[in-house]
């Protein structure tokens, strides 16, 4: 879909590399991948969690595999080791057609942001500003910022 729409991911490469490196040998990662019949990997996803929740941290699939739906096979399967480690609450982190399927309700996170100086309060916004406009441009800039796909 990032692809497809010509984004870049919101984080950098080091971002899921640390949550491997910190997260996994404390037991507090799912990393699953889904593979197809020949064993090519089609869809993959981070999935930290604590006691209680486990949040869908990010996940990408390829194109050319999703008549197979990788990504509900994926989805489901984290559900599945959840239950199974008896955590009782699963969040998808946002909303999104896709997310709709699996059923939930859906709960708005409010933010809030106390700055205790006019100055602070217009550095706040102007961030705000301009990182929306930084997504933007790089979406209608950036043709491909994705390796195209190893062939086998």
């Amino acid at each position: 879909l990032m692809r497809r729409k010509g984004r870049m991911p919101p984080y950098s490469r080091e971002c899921p590399r640390l949550l491997l490196h910190h997260l996994k040998p404390a037991g507090l990662l799912f990393s699953l991948r889904v593979r197809d019949s020949s064993g090519a990997i089609l869809a993959t996803g981070l999935f930290p969690h604590d006691a209680e929740t486990v949040y869908f941290w990010g996940g990408s699939s390829w194109q050319d595999g999703r008549d197979l739906n990788p990504n509900d096979f994926l989805q489901w399967s984290a559900i599945r080791l959840a239950s199974e480690r008896g955590l009782k609450a699963y969040n998808m982190c946002g909303p999104g057609r896709f997310k709709r399927g699996f059923g939930g309700d859906l709960l708005e996170l409010r933010r809030w942001h106390k700055s205790y100086s006019l100055p602070a309060r217009w550095a706040r916004r102007g961030y705000e500003m301009y990182f929306r406009a930084w997504v933007r441009l790089a979406a209608r800039f950036t043709p491909s910022v994705f390796p195209p796909r190893p062939t086998a």
